[in-house]
């Protein structure tokens, strides 16, 4: 576990190595990517609690 601080740096190290490594395109790609990944994060989530027993 790298905790908040780490991985507030490496989420920021690794933001930065796409902006400079891709152009516009890429960086298109890659928020659609995370914009879809959190969607399915949320689904996934709400079929969890749904499982839950009562």
């Amino acid at each position: 576990m790298i905790g908040d601080s780490g991985a507030h740096a490496l989420g920021a190290a690794l933001g930065t190595a796409v902006a400079i490594g891709n152009g516009r395109p890429g960086l298109l790609v890659h928020a659609g990517a995370l914009v879809a990944a959190s969607v399915c994060g949320e689904r996934i989530s709400e079929v969890a609690r749904s499982l839950k027993p009562r």
